[in-house]
């Protein structure tokens, strides 16, 4: 199968695993912090089902870096490594979200996650990290993890100016953007 199709199915079957969870979350952050003027609007805006334009733009610029990525990696054992780390480290990226912001409402699947233990949420951030120093060339994993824990913390950053805290959606945009960041890294350095 060509490399830019086997990429495309590659994403497509990822995200019916996922069930396009972490994909929704992102859609509705970007709608929110673009569409909104105040936190509060912001956050009801993230509560409508419905899609806007920058939703829309947040899933479409995800899933081409993604696809160009996973299609410029090009041999399978580096994609599948690729795609692992790119999963583990988004998932850490959310722990990192739940260390250092509190949820931004009082109800909602953010809040419902609660405040993580820090012991465990080390442990979770450690297995990550220790996975990429295991897979990667040192130098290589080193870039990987500094810039997918940099951009989890720099989206913390963000959700704490935009609308005070974390919600559901962003610790699935949070998860999406650290994704395409390991993934670009690995491919710029590995890419055919």
């Amino acid at each position: 199968m060509p490399p830019l199709l086997a990429a495309v199915w590659t994403v497509a079957a990822s995200t019916i695993v996922t069930g396009g969870f972490h994909e929704d979350g992102l859609a509705d952050a970007a709608d929110g912090f673009g569409g909104g003027t105040t936190p509060a609007r912001k956050l009801d805006i993230m509560r409508d089902s419905r899609i806007g334009s920058y939703g829309a733009l947040a899933l479409l610029l995800s899933l081409l870096v993604r696809v160009a990525a996973i299609a410029g990696l090009g041999r399978p054992a580096i994609v599948t490594t690729a795609m692992i780390l790119a999963g583990m480290l988004g998932r850490s990226g959310i722990l990192l979200l739940l260390l250092v912001l509190t949820p931004a409402r009082d109800e909602g699947m953010g809040a419902s996650m609660g405040q993580p233990r820090v012991s465990s949420t080390l442990s979770g951030l450690g297995l990550a990290v220790l996975a990429s120093f295991l897979s990667l060339p040192i130098l290589l994993a080193t870039a990987v993890v500094v810039s997918g824990f940099g951009s989890a913390l720099l989206l913390a950053r963000l959700a704490h100016r935009q609308i005070g805290g974390h919600t559901g959606d962003v610790l699935g945009a949070c998860e999406i953007a650290t994704e395409c960041v390991v993934l670009t890294v690995i491919a710029t350095a590995l890419g055919v």
